[in-house]
């Protein structure tokens, strides 16, 4: 039987609008580990529907399936462990490419970007951090927070506003949802916009992940979220259209960084 306990952390999980993909894989980690005798076959199935977009996440999934259908679960997920320390080795290799940059632009709330930061901080006094909110949920308040919280300087911007920051930046960075067979990459909405400003303006756009977000597909497919998140109103003669995520064209990257 499932407990309010268990019911609780699973909502408050697949409901999680906010956190970068990295984030989510560590609590879903955390949340199979801490609950693993009251999972069974239909909550899996239910958590790949959920987290198909995330490539990072479908891959330890279908891993905790096979290892669920073997009765092997326990140590699969004993075994396993979530947060590697990647983040030095991706601030190295990305080094030859921000050694006069001092101000960043980011999109939306990514884990390996602030951890990657927070590195960047440590050598770098005059850093500086321009974050694009990342509409529909506003994902990227919570990092401007979490920057400040650290003291690193820290502009929040809308999407709308994007070029005009990108002349004030040196560099931007974004995270990666997805990493297509064919080079291209999928991230947050607005993206897009971030990618084609640093080309227009000759600034470099590095995409920061770890090798679990590789795919073998060269197609990214994905489901329209409520509107009630872009507009609230009775009117249902406004077509509104939410999407989370879109796809950037590799040509647009300066450089794919992994770990």
């Amino acid at each position: 039987m499932i407990s309010n306990k268990f019911a609780k952390e699973y909502h408050n999980l697949i409901t999680d609008n906010t956190s970068g993909s990295r984030e989510l894989l560590i609590k879903l980690y955390k949340f199979l580990r801490n609950n693993h005798h009251q999972i069974d076959s239909d909550i899996i199935a239910a958590l790949q529907e959920n987290f198909s977009e995330f490539q990072s996440i479908s891959t330890f999934l279908t891993d905790f399936r096979r290892a669920f259908n073997n009765n092997d679960s326990e140590q699969f997920l004993n075994n396993y462990v979530a947060d590697i320390s990647i983040y030095s080795s991706i601030l190295e290799k990305m080094k030859p490419h921000i050694e006069s940059c001092n101000t960043f632009i980011t999109i939306s709330n990514s884990k390996t970007i602030l951890e990657v930061l927070i590195l960047i901080s440590k050598s770098n006094k005059r850093l500086k951090v321009i974050v694009s909110e990342g509409r529909p949920n506003n994902e990227g308040t919570l990092l401007a927070e979490k920057l400040t919280e650290i003291n690193i300087s820290t502009s929040l911007i809308t999407e709308a506003q994007i070029y005009n920051f990108v002349q004030q930046s040196d560099c931007a960075l974004i995270g990666a949802d997805k990493i297509l067979a064919n080079g291209n990459v999928i991230n947050k909405v607005g993206s897009n916009l971030l990618a084609l400003a640093c080309k227009e303006l000759n600034k470099p756009f590095l995409v920061l992940a770890d090798q679990s977000k590789f795919s073998a597909d060269n197609k990214f497919l994905q489901k329209e979220k409520k509107r009630e998140e872009i507009f609230q109103s009775v009117n249902k003669k406004i077509k509104v259209h939410n999407y989370y995520f879109e796809e950037i064209k590799k040509e647009l990257i300066t450089k794919i960084i992994i770990d």
